[in-house]
């Protein structure tokens, strides 16, 4: 068909992360050692996350009292949305 909008598939290769299946998640955790710099769609990334029903997670480090803010957090999120962890 034509004007058919068909966004290019990303060389997950070249990024050095793999890319998620079907409902698979993507955790990205530390820093990058380097200055190095990555071109990717961004479309094609969004839409295969959407209709893949995939999950991109990130972390970084941190000490025991932002971890423990964290808990503060995730507990009154939970008082103020009963059951919005969906477990």
């Amino acid at each position: 068909m034509s004007g058919t909008y068909r966004p290019r598939k990303p060389d997950w290769c070249s990024t050095g992360v793999p890319e998620p299946q079907r409902n698979g998640v993507l955790v990205l955790i530390g820093i990058s050692g380097g200055d190095r710099t990555v071109e990717v769609p961004g479309d094609h990334i969004m839409l295969g996350f959407v209709l893949g029903n995939k999950v991109a997670v990130g972390s970084i480090n941190a000490n025991r009292t932002y971890f423990e803010r964290g808990v503060q957090d995730m507990a009154l999120a939970e008082a103020q949305y009963p059951g919005w962890r969906g477990c």
